[in-house]
């Protein structure tokens, strides 16, 4: 552990630094915390507990999948300037979606 120690006027900048090596114990406590809280039983009328990141996760697949969604206004202006730029884009896919 590093600090700043004053021994005369000045209390220096007033910077604690803590290092530690969590490399080895870190990992298995977080898995520990997660089972913890999924055994968590939902509160009423829930759907079950869901972990930070989660629903984002979910929903960076699905596009990945099903491709982004967007409304008929973006999809026109994207398609009007890959033209303006002489791009062309695939024939065949949804009109609502990139």
């Amino acid at each position: 552990m590093l600090g700043c120690v004053s021994l005369g006027d000045s209390p220096g900048n007033g910077v604690v630094l803590l290092a530690i090596d969590t490399a080895a114990e870190l990992p298995g406590r977080v898995s520990e915390l997660v089972a913890a809280v999924r055994s968590s039983p939902p509160g009423a009328g829930g759907a079950g507990v869901v972990i930070p990141g989660e629903p984002e996760r979910a929903a960076a697949e699905r596009r990945e999948r099903e491709g982004i969604p967007l409304s008929a206004g973006a999809s026109k202006a994207l398609a009007e300037s890959a033209e303006s730029l002489g791009v062309t884009l695939e024939e065949g896919g949804r009109d609502d979606v990139v």
